[in-house]
């Protein structure tokens, strides 16, 4: 009916000739669409678009000059924070007076740290005096070229200066530092100015934020709820995860040995951990003299763990060893970071891609450092944390 309509009305009537049913076709959906959006643009986004901008027009200076002071409010406030934590209290790298004006501190060699493994087992030989996989570090296994050679090869390898770079263009800037090796490293101390301290304020600080808060507070509701029994934990080998934590991770570090092919224990290596950190349960820091976990190589599994003169279970271990990595191992690679930034002044120009994750990397080690014992805080608050750490 509608087709023998538009033939009338377009070809008797005066309208514009069409020579194939296409053409009618296409003029028929057209109209039925501007038949269809005209009421709607008419009686809805019309008066709507008018409306959006009579209030923009009425209340726009007044919306803008409450943000604008809000955000001076804020810029104060992120002021005062920095006039405490950086105003006249950190320096530039290139600052004498920096802790990573000069070379990072030397990694402790293979020897140093077997020495003392073994000194840590003689201490408790009742539980260590059995332990064949302390049977390798306790041979003379010193060799004198490996260890020269390995030094050359850190002397060929040392930096040349934290603040050379390369500008886009490819042309090297110079500013080598000291010679020198700092004393320790140190995680929360390279300058930043107020401006950029602003910019993390207003780009990292509320995403990461809100992404802590979120994951704090989804914490807060699974512990709420595996209380009142509506929800229980994944089941879990803690051996397992003991194992991937040594073999996967930054703990791998801590592999000192291996039992021989044809030993009855299996293929088996050995982690130790000489002035082993840790919180006892009474909430006081303890440091243990050595502290060994076997790992199974062919399960990839845990098979037993030593803590001085205790012989401790896989989810004790298991404890111990996520605490420590999130910890004292993850602050190390923090620390570290400190060395590999450049955000001096020149390197804004010269480099910006390098000078923002330089200003990126100070920000999150100040957050992660400096800022750390509010969220503690907030765990003990909320329930999460019986204990104040510091």
């Amino acid at each position: 009916a509608d087709l023998v309509a538009t033939l009338i009305i377009f070809g008797f009537a005066g309208g514009p000739k069409f020579d194939t049913p296409a053409e009618i076709m296409r003029e028929l959906i057209k109209s039925k669409l501007d038949a269809a959006v005209t009421p709607f643009l008419t009686e809805w986004i019309y008066p709507a678009s008018r409306a959006l901008m009579s209030a923009v027009i009425q209340y726009g200076p007044m919306v803008t000059l409450c943000l604008a002071t809000l955000f001076l409010r804020y810029a104060w406030w992120v002021h005062g924070v920095w006039e405490e934590n950086f105003g006249r209290k950190r320096v530039c790298r290139s600052q004498h007076s920096s802790p990573s004006n000069k070379n990072p501190p030397d990694v402790k060699s293979f020897e140093e740290n077997k020495k003392q493994i073994l000194e840590a087992a003689a201490k408790h030989p009742e539980n260590f005096c059995t332990c064949e996989l302390l049977d390798p570090l306790a041979k003379n296994m010193t060799k004198g070229k490996k260890e020269r050679a390995r030094q050359a090869a850190r002397e060929k390898a040392s930096r040349m200066g934290s603040f050379k770079a390369q500008n886009p263009n490819g042309e090297v800037i110079d500013g080598l530092l000291p010679s020198g090796k700092a004393v320790e490293l140190d995680m929360d101390h390279v300058y930043v100015t107020y401006a950029e301290f602003l910019w993390a304020y207003c780009f990292i600080g509320p995403n990461a934020y809100v992404l802590w808060l979120c994951g704090t507070f989804s914490l807060w509701l699974r512990v709420k709820l595996q209380k009142i029994g509506l929800l229980s934990p994944k089941p879990y080998d803690p051996a397992e995860v003991v194992g991937r934590l040594c073999l996967e991770g930054t703990l791998a570090v801590h592999y000192y040995a291996r039992t021989d092919s044809d030993s009855e224990l299996g293929d088996i290596a050995g982690f130790f951990f000489h002035d082993f950190p840790y919180i006892d349960n009474n909430d006081m820091a303890r440091t243990c003299h050595l502290f060994a976990v076997d790992i199974d190589l062919k399960t990839k599994k845990m098979k037993k763990a030593k803590m001085d003169d205790n012989i401790i279970t896989a989810s004790e271990a298991l404890t111990l060893l996520w605490f420590n990595t999130i910890t004292g191992n993850h602050v190390k690679l923090h620390a570290l970071a400190n060395w590999g930034v450049n955000n001096g002044p020149d390197m804004k120009w010269h480099n910006p891609f390098l000078h923002k994750n330089s200003t990126v990397t100070v920000m999150y080690n100040f957050f992660g450092f400096t800022k750390f014992v509010d969220y503690i805080q907030t765990w003990k608050n909320w329930g999460l944390m019986g204990f104040q750490l510091s």
